[in-house]
C-alpha cells in the first residue's frame, strides 16, 4: 500500500496509470527530476493519505480531481513549477493535516472553500504569485498550527476572524512580504498578528499601496488636511504624488506644509517632503486618489515628533497628524522636553497643566473643512479668549491633520504604545464625533490673517491662486508661501 520513490534521479513524467493503485495509502516521489503535469488520475486513488511529489520540475495545474481524495491527510507539492489557481475543490478534503504548496508559481487568491479543511495543521504558501484578500473563512482552521503565506502579493485588509486561530504557534508563522494591513485600526488584530509571526514583527515588511480619495473643492474653505502613518519609499511629494497629479498646476491643485522657521508654507515641489506623524494642505478642484507607497509605521514602540519652533519670531505651530494607523487620544499623549544633546530633560502627559508650559494651552486644533475655520481641543475645556469654537472631541485619527503650538525649541510630541486606542471615544461620547461649541460668530473670518503671536493657527494657503513664488498672501486668507516646484 506504499510507493516511496525518492531521490532516485527519475527523470520524465508521472504516469497517469498510478491512478489505477486502488489500493495505494502512501505516494513518495520526491526529489526525482520529474517533469509534465500531475495527472489527473491520481484523483481516483481513494484510500491515499499521503501525496507528496516535493522537489521535483513539475509544470501545469494542480488538478481539482485532488479534492476527491477526501481521506489524504499530508498533500506535499512545494519546490515545484506549478502554475495556475489554488483549486477549490481542496476545500474537500476534511482530514488534510498539512498542505505544503511554497515555491512555485501559482496565481489568484486563497479560496474561501479552503476554510472547510478543519483538520488543517500545517498550510505553507510562501514564494508564490498569490494575490487577494486573506478570506475571514481562513478563521474557521481552528487547528492551524502554523501558517506561511510570505512572499506573495496578498492585500489588506485583513479579517478580524484571524484571531480565531487559538492553535497557531507563537513565533511559528511568516505573513512578510506581501501588502498586508489591518483597518479599521485593531489592536488586539495586531498584536495576534505579531506574536505569531517569525520575529515578532510582521507589519514592517508589507509593502502598503495607501489609497486616499481627496474630494474637490472650489474655496479655501475646501482645503483638506491630510497625513500618511506609512514610510514612504520616497518622501518627495513629487514622487509620491507626481503619477496621480501629474503638472503641478496651482489652478487646479495647492498642496503644502507650513513652516515655523520661515514663516511660510513650503508648497509642492523638490523641498516637500512628506512624512509620518507631519500633516499637509492638500487642496483639489478635480478631486484626486492618492496611492502612496512605502511600508507602515510599527504599532511595537513609542514614537516622537519633532516640533518646530523659531526663537526670532517665537513662531511655533505644527502641522502634525498620527504616525501610525492606530487612534489616540490627545490627553495621553506625551510631551518631551530635551536638551540641545537630544537627552531628555523633562516629561509631562498633555492632560497634566504643567505641559502648558511647552503646547500653547494645551490645545490641539482642527480645520473645519466646509466652513474655512478653525476648533479646538483642551484638556482645560473651553478657553473663554479664545475667539474659535471649543470641540469637545479628544480623539486623534489616522490619516487626519492638526495643529499644535510649541513654545519653545526641542519640544516633542511621544505618541506612546500603551497609549493607542482601537477606538477613540470623548469622556462624555460614545463615538469619535465632533461637536462644536458656537462661540456665535461668523464660521469663516473674512477680515482674519495670520501674525505671529495670535492663538489660532495660520489659514490655507491661497486657493487656485495660480501665482508665482514668493507672492504675498491674499488680506484675510492665508499665510505666505514658498512654491518650491519654481526655479530657485
Amino acid at each position: 500500500n506504499t510507493l516511496i520513490l525518492r531521490k532516485n534521479k527519475f527523470t520524465g513524467d508521472i504516469p497517469p496509470e498510478l491512478g489505477n493503485l486502488a489500493e495505494l495509502i502512501h505516494l513518495d516521489l520526491d526529489f526525482n527530476l520529474l517533469t509534465g503535469n500531475i495527472p489527473s488520475t491520481l484523483g481516483k486513488l481513494a484510500s491515499l493519505k499521503i501525496l507528496s511529489l516535493m522537489g521535483n520540475q513539475l509544470t501545469g495545474r494542480i488538478p481539482e480531481e485532488l479534492g476527491n481524495l477526501t481521506l489524504l491527510e499530508y498533500l506535499e507539492l512545494n519546490d515545484n513549477l506549478l502554475t495556475g489557481n489554488l483549486p477549490e475543490q481542496l476545500g474537500n478534503l476534511s482530514h488534510l493535516k498539512y498542505l505544503i504548496l511554497s515555491n512555485n508559481k501559482l496565481i489568484g487568491s486563497i479560496p474561501a472553500q479552503w476554510g472547510s479543511m478543519t483538520s488543517l495543521m500545517k498550510l505553507y504558501l510562501a514564494n508564490n504569485l498569490l494575490t487577494g484578500l486573506i478570506p475571514k473563512e481562513i478563521g474557521l482552521l481552528s487547528n492551524l498550527a502554523y501558517m506561511d503565506i510570505s512572499n506573495n502579493s496578498f492585500v489588506g485588509p485583513l479579517p478580524s476572524e484571524l484571531t480565531n486561530l487559538s492553535n497557531l504557534e507563537d513565533g511559528g508563522s511568516d505573513f512578510r512580504y506581501n501588502s498586508l494591513f489591518i483597518e479599521p485600526p485593531n489592536k488586539f488584530l495586531y498584536e495576534f498578528m505579531n506574536k505569531k509571526q517569525i520575529d515578532y514583527d510582521w507589519l514592517s515588511y508589507q509593502k502598503l499601496i495607501k489609497a486616499m480619495a481627496v474630494e474637490s473643492g472650489l474655496t479655501q474653505a475646501d482645503f483638506s488636511m491630510i497625513s500618511f502613518y506609512i514610510n514612504p519609499e520616497n518622501p518627495s511629494a513629487m514622487a509620491m504624488f507626481g503619477d496621480d497629479i501629474g503638472i503641478y498646476d496651482t489652478a487646479n491643485y495647492r498642496i503644502g506644509w507650513y513652516d515655523p522657521m520661515l514663516g511660510k508654507y513650503v508648497e509642492y515641489g523638490p523641498e516637500l517632503m512628506i512624512n509620518p506623524g507631519r500633516a499637509i494642505w492638500f487642496f483639489t478642484r478635480k478631486g484626486v486618489t492618492l496611492k502612496v507607497k512605502g511600508n507602515p509605521v510599527s504599532l511595537e514602540k513609542d514614537i516622537d515628533i519633532e516640533l518646530k519652533f523659531n526663537p526670532e519670531t517665537g513662531d511655533g505651530w505644527n502641522m502634525i497628524g498620527v504616525p501610525n494607523n492606530i487612534y489616540y487620544k490627545w490627553d495621553n499623549i506625551v510631551v518631551v522636553v530635551k536638551d540641545d544633546r537630544g537627552e531628555t530633560i523633562e516629561t509631562k502627559a498633555i492632560s497634566d497643566p504643567g505641559a502648558e508650559d511647552y503646547i500653547s494651552r494645551r490645545a490641539l486644533w482642527r480645520w473645519k473643512k466646509g466652513e474655512g475655520d478653525y476648533a479646538y481641543y483642551s484638556p482645560a475645556g473651553e478657553i473663554p479668549e479664545l475667539a474659535n469654537d471649543f470641540d469637545p472631541n479628544p480623539c486623534m485619527e489616522p490619516s487626519a491633520g492638526y495643529w499644535v503650538k510649541a513654545s519653545q525649541k526641542n519640544i516633542f510630541l511621544r505618541f506612546k504604545k500603551d497609549a493607542q486606542l482601537d477606538l477613540c471615544v470623548g469622556s462624555d461620547e460614545e463615538e469619535t464625533v465632533t461637536v462644536f461649541m458656537r462661540k456665535g460668530k461668523n464660521l469663516i473670518h473674512p477680515a482674519k490673517a495670520f501674525a505671529y503671536g495670535e492663538d489660532s493657527p495660520p489659514m490655507p494657503m491661497n486657493a487656485f491662486a495660480g501665482v508665482g513664488a514668493e507672492d504675498s498672501p491674499v488680506a484675510g486668507t492665508s499665510g505666505c508661501f514658498i512654491n518650491s516646484s519654481a526655479p530657485h
